[in-house]
């Protein structure tokens, strides 16, 4: 659930105006993040101690928090 989520504020994110390779290399980035869900109860504990769905279920909500983040943020702020 938290995935589609990220996914749909990666797709708010995609959609702004810019550069189009950086787009479509972040698509690639989030379709390949999105592959992952088919095996997300997998867990290597060579890897981590987490399952696959955890790191996903994270994954979501630092996109959460950089689309809130920059939702919030103030241009003018900055130099």
């Amino acid at each position: 659930m938290l995935l589609i989520v990220g996914v749909v504020f990666a797709a708010i994110f995609i959609s702004k105006d810019g550069p189009e390779e950086n787009k479509a290399e972040l698509a690639l980035k989030f379709e390949e993040v999105a592959s992952y869900f088919e095996v997300r109860d997998v867990q290597r504990l060579v890897v981590s101690e987490a399952a696959v769905s955890w790191h996903l279920d994270h994954i979501s909500l630092v996109i959460q928090q950089i689309y809130q983040t920059l939702k919030k943020s103030e241009v003018e702020e900055y130099s």
